[in-house]
Parts: C-alpha cells; sequence; structure tokens
C-alpha cells in the first residue's frame, strides 16, 4: 500500500515492526481513607507515580490509517484519584458519590523521535475523569429490594496520535475531545440475583471521539449510541 508506505516514513521507519517486547513498570502510591459524620461520609484519596519502562503504544499511520503495537521508550504518569461517597440521613436508601482524577502521562525517553518525542503525552490517557453518581434503594417484600442508579460521566481530552497537526498538515487524529454521558438503571435484586432494565447514553450523545486519516478520507467513531436493554446478573459468594 503505497500510502502505508509513505506514512511510515513519516514515522521514520520503512517497515512496521512484527513483533514487540513487554513492558515494565513501578508504581508508587500515598493514600488516605475517612469515614466522617457518623460513618455517612467516606472520602477515600491518593497520589501516585508510575515509572513505566519499554512502554507499548498502538501507532496509528499516517496517511492509511493502518496501526501497528510498539515499545516507544520510557515514560512517566503522575495522578491523583478522589472518591466521596454520602448517604443523607433524612433520605433513607439514598446513596450520592464524586469520583475525581487527574493524571499526567508523558514520554521520558524515545527509541524513535519521529514516532514518539520526549515531553508527548502517552496516548489514549485522559487529563481528567470524573463522576457524579445516585443509587436510591428500598424495600418491595421482605426479600425484594428495588433500586434506580444513574450515573453523569466526564472523560477530558487525550491524544490519539503523536503526529502533531498543524495547519500546513492537519492530523485530525491528533486529539481525542472530552465527552460526557449519562446512564440509568433501575430493577430488583431478589437474594443473589439482580434484573434490570438499563439505558446507556442517554440523552443519545454523538460526540465524535476519533478522527482517523484513511486512505486521504476522514472517518469518524462516535461513542455508542443510546442502548436500551434488560440485564439478569447472578452473585456468587
Amino acid at each position: 500500500n503505497v500510502a502505508c508506505v509513505a506514512g511510515l516514513l513519516e514515522l521514520g521507519d520503512k517497515n512496521a515492526p512484527t513483533t514487540y517486547g513487554p513492558d515494565h513498570l513501578w508504581s508508587y502510591e500515598i493514600g488516605t481513607k475517612a469515614l466522617l459524620f457518623d460513618k455517612t461520609l467516606s472520602v477515600n484519596a491518593d497520589v501516585y507515580y508510575i515509572d513505566w519502562t519499554a512502554i507499548q503504544q498502538t501507532i496509528t499511520i499516517p496517511i492509511c490509517g493502518g496501526a501497528f503495537n510498539a515499545n516507544v521508550g520510557n515514560a512517566t504518569a503522575i495522578g491523583s484519584e478522589v472518591e466521596v461517597r454520602y448517604k443523607p440521613p433524612v433520605i433513607q436508601g439514598l446513596t450520592l458519590g464524586v469520583n475525581l482524577g487527574g493524571e499526567h502521562a508523558y514520554i521520558t525517553s524515545s527509541t524513535n523521535s519521529l514516532t514518539a518525542a520526549v515531553g508527548q503525552d502517552v496516548l489514549y490517557t485522559p487529563e481528567y475523569t470524573a463522576s457524579v453518581i445516585a443509587n436510591y434503594g428500598w424495600r418491595v417484600t421482605s426479600s425484594i429490594e428495588g433500586f434506580l442508579r444513574t450515573d453523569y460521566e466526564y472523560t477530558g481530552k487525550s491524544f490519539g496520535s503523536y503526529v502533531i497537526s498543524t495547519p500546513s498538515a492537519p492530523n485530525p487524529g491528533y486529539i481525542n475531545p472530552g465527552y460526557s454521558v449519562v446512564n440509568l438503571s433501575t430493577g430488583v435484586n431478589v437474594g443473589k440475583f439482580e434484573i434490570a432494565l438499563f439505558a446507556k447514553n442517554l440523552f443519545d450523545n454523538k460526540t465524535i471521539l476519533q478522527s482517523p486519516l484513511i486512505d486521504g478520507e476522514i472517518q469518524g467513531y462516535t461513542l455508542r449510541p443510546l442502548t436500551v436493554g434488560l440485564s439478569f446478573q447472578a452473585k456468587f459468594p
């Protein structure tokens, strides 16, 4: 494929690698867990540092849109996470929650600066994530519990390519935009069984997550559309 050959040359390669090796990492984390206000409020928080060697990345080939896996070098990730849960005493059975996360993951050394340069962000790693959760449960009978759950999830911007987009050489796959989604479910728990009616992507968000350039044509991949269904689960000890 002529387009793939030209794309590989842009990455400093004549041929896509046919194999790649294992990666290794050291992870350091410190955090805290707290139960407050008569155990109605829980707060968990941590910060972490990851030293990542021979990081594996999926590299999209410019122009043709093909891809290969490769060890592009070493990377560092620094981040933090916070999880909060609250059970308001005035509403029995209601649990509210918030999750927040932030991470900066970047290349610290490179095997090929044309493929991935030092200082660039690791691919597909969102800068920020957040979610808001509400769960309400109530007794239908002594053996049946009803529930209603909803959550809002936000995923921040990430990078989908190491090839920087410029006015003279645009790369539509360089940045993956942030997006949000709302999910809803309701059902019953009967012993170890759960039956639920669910709606994922309730408001049918059609954000284009990735826009790779394939054989000269810009493609678009969106969030999974509104999906409504029925689920059945059995939980075993």
